[in-house]
């Protein structure tokens, strides 16, 4: 069973309030996805660098020895679409010891489904409820 956790990143832009995403490890990939509209908060894309440092804190992880993806969705991009699904690498370099996303590299249909598959997709879309 996938465990599907989620961390809280710092925000820099208005409302400059701490935001929070989704996230999975499987392996030596993470998976990530914002929990809000990013219009109301610091957007995933922009606050990348935050959310790698955040979940690499939380879990322990050294951020060079791991590949990252954004999964964007309708929920944190409502203003494409109710199916809308793009998923991205984040090329990473380092900055004086720190993380960079140098670019985003779409991936296509195929290569989503082959990197996570659709009940990893469906897992991070969905809201996680918080009532017992």
């Amino acid at each position: 069973m996938l465990e599907v956790k989620e961390v809280d990143y710092p925000g820099f832009m208005p409302p400059a309030s701490a935001s929070k995403v989704r996230y999975i490890v499987l392996g030596n990939k993470v998976f990530f996805t914002a929990t809000e509209d990013c219009s109301k908060i610091t957007s995933t894309i922009n606050a990348a660098e935050q959310i790698i440092e955040a979940i690499c804190k939380k879990e322990g992880l050294r951020w060079d020895k791991f590949s990252f993806y954004e999964i964007q969705t309708a929920i944190g991009y409502p203003w494409n679409g109710e199916d809308f699904l793009e998923v991205d690498a984040l090329a990473i370099v380092d900055l004086n010891g720190r993380p960079s996303v140098d670019r985003w590299q779409r991936m296509t249909i195929p290569d989503k489904r082959q990197i996570i598959g659709s009940q990893t997709i469906a897992l991070l879309a969905n809201p996680v409820s918080s009532e017992p």
